[in-house]
């Protein structure tokens, strides 16, 4: 979980030496330098605030200036249901009700990590995310908030679009979404399978509509894509190679229509697929430009050349599903999956390996499974310990 900073206009630079040293230990830190151009920021202040761990607030002359508003709003202990955190980066009286919590000193600090008032913050601050996120998994269950799924596969392509079949995208979509509605992932999964573009982005508007930033949405799909110099495409049943534009559906509008606008920060796109034209390098940012331009998202897809007509199911969607359904990711033995380890798992499997990209995601809060499985496999693997 994150932490929302507030400070003053004026302190932007000195504050930037904050988050910079929080991070570095390890912790997430939301503050107004990460709101992009257009974007409603009181909304999206708003959005934040309500998902956050806890509320830093950075007081100094600048902050408690009258005229500071909107610092005081964000720090207001009345407003917030999460802890709020008062930090005195000078030596300055607070106004009421801000002057009734315990505040930590840090009146002429130097950017040093290793100051012993930044180490105590540092620590106050990693208490309070604990308990957030253990609170959060009391409230929802481990899996966190809402979690969605969009199963897409494309197997059948006319002759126009120069595609050759994909016989296993239909077997893909129908193995990856019992694992996904099995107990332990419990996601509500919609599947499409061989749609044309208008199908395609109806559906798109189920799993990144409304919701929570907590909400954990996957999309999945399995098939071709074409790479060309003017844009990235997802082929589907009516494609045509000559009227990509009209026929396929473009990697850019997926991202910038439905994937970016959506209100959950933690997305999961899966591209199980044949890439047509196009090097890795080139392919490689063309999914980081199309998908890419917003925070908490993951995007895993196939090695580049790999083909999919040989496997059932092909290679990317067999390793999801071990991930889904065995232990073999629980790389700490905790009985939970995170797409953090699933990316582990990735990068040690065997050759090719599938690419990964994460935006700003907190991946380790990402949990695709969720049993008691882990321990009882633990017992089975140890025999002196199973006899005992």
């Amino acid at each position: 979980m994150s932490i929302f900073l507030s400070h003053a206009g004026k302190d932007k630079e000195r504050v930037r030496a904050l988050v910079d040293a929080l991070e570095g230990e390890g912790l997430t830190v939301w503050w107004d330098d990460q709101l992009r151009a257009g974007t409603p920021y009181a909304a999206e202040i708003d959005r934040q605030l309500a998902a956050a761990a806890c509320i830093v607030v950075c007081w100094t002359r600048n902050a408690v200036d009258d005229q500071r508003i909107w610092v005081r709003s964000e720090a207001d202990p009345t407003r917030n249901t999460v802890p709020v955190v008062p930090v005195l980066l000078d030596d300055v009286p607070l106004p009421r009700p801000h002057d009734q919590l315990q505040a930590a000193a840090m009146s002429g600090w130097s950017g040093d990590p290793y100051d012993p008032r930044f180490q105590r913050l540092v620590t106050d601050l990693k208490t309070i995310v604990h308990e957030a996120v253990e609170a959060g998994r009391r409230t929802t269950g481990p899996t966190g908030g809402s979690r969605r799924a969009l199963l897409v596969g494309v197997g059948q392509y006319p002759a126009a679009s120069g595609l050759p079949e994909h016989p296993c995208a239909e077997r893909n979509v129908d193995d990856l979404a019992r694992a996904l509605e099995s107990a332990g992932c419990d996601f509500r999964v919609q599947t499409l399978k061989d749609p044309d573009r208008r199908a395609l982005t109806l559906a798109l508007e189920g799993p990144f509509t409304g919701g929570a930033a907590d909400d954990l949405v996957v999309f999945y799909f399995s098939g071709h894509v074409v790479v060309q110099p003017e844009g990235t495409y997802l082929a589907l049943r009516d494609s045509e190679r000559r009227h990509l534009k009209a026929t396929a559906l473009s990697l850019a509008a997926v991202g910038e229509d439905f994937i970016d606008i959506a209100a959950t920060e933690r997305i999961l796109i899966a591209l199980d697929v044949v890439f047509d034209g196009g090097g890795p390098e080139e392919i490689a940012v063309a999914l980081k430009t199309h998908l890419g331009q917003r925070h908490g998202k993951v995007v895993v897809a196939s090695a580049v050349g790999e083909n999919l007509a040989r496997d059932d199911p092909s290679p990317l969607t067999g390793r999801l599903l071990t991930a889904l359904t065995s232990d073999d990711a629980d790389s700490n033995h905790d009985t939970i999956v995170t797409v953090e380890e699933l990316s582990h798992a990735l990068a040690a499997g065997p050759e090719p390996r599938p690419q990964f990209w994460s935006f700003n995601a907190r991946t380790a809060d990402m949990v695709l499974r969720s049993t008691s499985s882990g321990a009882q496999a633990e017992i089975e693997m140890q025999p002196a310990q199973k006899a005992f």
